[in-house]
């Protein structure tokens, strides 16, 4: 019975959600407007002409404006169909805000732009890794920035596209691609949780994955939260500490909190992530480093549409590049230290980096990009003796989660509980300690990791044999949680049109 159970499920579970799931839906190109960012060449002119044989009207946005002219030009003659092109630098929203205004309206969105430099991080310029952030991902918010506006007041209702163009290293992480890889998975964290603010419009949201393709001890974020527990949890097992954080106010009260519980050596550095310079002297000064965790982080939970672009920047600018500062300043010391005793880096990340959610576009995109990092990386260093973990707590107890809409909070507490940084503390100590490179805190955290185990690093045999046999039921329960997401989300949506009418 149990064997015939075991046999049956699998199959039985994909056919029952196949006859409860919502319908698929038809987005037609002929007659429609297709918008491609990065569409004067290679993968992106390719999807030009596809559109254009299929009737499509075509406007394309790339850099060289020598580039677009050849490429409207061939397209014209091939197609015979109408094509606007736009110069403009996707870094910049004020250009990319007027072309799409010009070009409107768009019922197609492809954001295909992107760069990549391969190379190990240790030895990668922060100017490349900077470049790399601000093109592949920052770029993507602008141009989807300046888009929805205009696709959610179309009078049309029709079924409308954005389309993001990631890559297999959004996927799995790659030796040499940890900052590519990076801006690709944060990609995917976007494109989740964009979904679910747009379905509402009929905005459907699509993440593409080609593979290579030819074309031309310190403690950061310390002073409070989860990193003063994981600091004050270090210290109860005899751990030497350094805590870097902006406030020096707060870091000598952690200092003092610490020494007076633990009587353990505490050294303190007010430096901002965002200065490379600062991180740096910093990490020299603290001296040898076995365990770093990198503990900083930023969250401003709004829907894309109505965030300000600086926020969205101040986001990954703290929760992404500010990684990329600590690793990369403490990096070349971790791989000279004369001790091969394992060492680890610890990447404090979120289940929102597992999985998009309503409300959390821009923090998800930085999270879901922290795993690419986590993943190449890891492959970059274990030849070093050197351990990465990825930690992925769920809400922490604040008083932000008080002023969150309805339909935030629902979103939330479908997550599982809401923990205190003393016990998110205590599993991220014993993560580091086993060397886990995934380290959920719940339960759901668990089945999240299952579900989206993919193709990430595992050293547990046991964890590795549960991903394999239960992944497809963890898949199938994940499924039905975004179902149920996805209607309160239509419902609450509604409702609040209603009441914008009736108070017009």
């Amino acid at each position: 019975m149990v064997l015939s159970t075991i046999v049956f499920l699998p199959l039985l579970l994909p056919l029952l959600y196949f006859i409860l799931r919502p319908r698929p839906v038809n987005i037609p190109i002929k007659d429609r407007h297709v918008f491609i960012t990065g569409g004067s060449s290679g993968i992106g002119l390719a999807l030009a002409k596809q559109a254009a044989s299929e009737g499509a009207r075509v406007t394309l946005l790339a850099r060289s404006l020598d580039k677009l002219e050849q490429a409207k030009k061939s397209i014209r003659q091939a197609y015979g169909v109408e094509v606007s092109i736009f110069a403009a630098d996707v870094r910049d929203f004020e250009a990319v805000n007027r072309a799409v205004n010009d070009a409107a309206p768009i019922d197609v969105l492809i954001v295909n732009h992107g760069i990549f430099l391969p190379q190990e991080l240790d030895k990668q310029e922060l100017d490349m890794v900077r470049l790399m952030v601000e093109v592949n991902l920052m770029g993507s918010f602008n141009g989807i920035k300046a888009v929805l506006p205009l696709m959610k007041d179309r009078m049309d209702k029709k079924p409308l596209s954005i389309a993001l163009m990631s890559s297999q290293a959004g996927q799995i992480g790659v030796y040499g691609y940890a900052t590519y890889s990076a801006t690709k998975f944060g990609l995917r964290g976007l494109a989740e949780a964009l979904q679910q603010e747009t379905i509402s419009n009929n905005i459907h949201v699509s993440l593409i994955c080609p593979p290579v393709t030819q074309t031309p001890g310190v403690q950061e974020g310390g002073s409070i939260g989860i990193g003063l527990a994981i600091a004050k949890k270090a210290a109860s097992e005899g751990a030497r500490i350094s805590l870097l954080s902006r406030s020096l106010d707060k870091l000598k009260e952690a200092k003092q909190s610490i020494q007076e519980e633990y009587q353990v050596d505490v050294s303190i550095f007010a430096a901002d992530v965002r200065d490379y310079n600062a991180i740096e002297r910093a990490i020299k000064e603290a001296g040898p480093i076995d365990v770093l965790v990198i503990n900083h982080g930023v969250f401003v939970f709004e829907e894309l549409e109505t965030q300000e672009l600086d926020v969205v920047k101040f986001m990954i600018d703290v929760n992404l590049m500010g990684t990329f500062n600590v690793i990369k300043a403490a990096l070349p010391l971790m791989k000279a230290r004369k001790d091969k005793s394992p060492a680890s880096i610890a990447i404090m990340s979120s289940e929102a980096g597992q999985v998009g959610l309503y409300g959390y576009t821009a923090y998800s995109a930085s999270k879901f990009g922290l795993r690419g990092l986590a993943e190449a990386l890891q492959q970059e260093v274990i030849s070093d003796n050197i351990y990465v973990s990825i930690i992925c707590p769920p809400s922490t107890e604040t008083p932000a989660i008080k002023t969150m809409s309805e339909l935030m909070k629902f979103i939330i507490s479908s997550s599982g509980e809401v923990m205190k940084a003393e016990e998110v503390a205590k599993i991220t100590l014993n993560g580091i300690k086993s060397g886990s490179f995934t380290v959920p805190c719940t339960f759901i955290g668990r089945l999240l990791v299952v579900a989206t185990a993919g193709v990430s690093p595992q050293t547990s045999f046991l964890m590795a044999a549960v991903e394999v046999v239960f992944a497809g039921f963890a898949r199938f329960v994940a499924l039905f949680y975004l179902w149920s997401w996805y209607r309160k989300i239509e419902q609450c949506q509604a409702q609040n049109k209603k009441v914008e009418k009736k108070l017009q």
